[in-house]
């Protein structure tokens, strides 16, 4: 859900359902969680204030990009290893 948001910025919480591939009920708990840790952020829609849009928080963006950067890292480690481990 945080790289939709990352790629899309705010969304409603239906649309981010519907790209998530996920019920809404179910997408409003993970925000609850993700809010509750500062990684995202809910506010009412203009036009219609029962509709709420989702958005990244600096330190979700962040998170996620260390996340991402750290990941990238990840294959070329675990590579070097495993050919180290059958030149050996």
């Amino acid at each position: 859900m945080l790289n939709i948001l990352w790629a899309t910025d705010d969304l409603e919480v239906r649309e981010l359902a519907r790209l998530s591939d996920a019920a809404q009920a179910a997408i409003s708990r993970v925000v609850n969680t993700l809010e509750a840790k500062g990684l995202v952020y809910r506010t009412p829609a203009e036009h219609d204030r029962r509709l709420v849009t989702v958005g990244l928080t600096a330190l979700g963006r962040a998170q996620l990009e260390q996340a991402i950067t750290s990941q990238a890292a990840l294959p070329t480690g675990l590579t070097s290893q495993v050919f180290d481990s059958r030149t050996v």
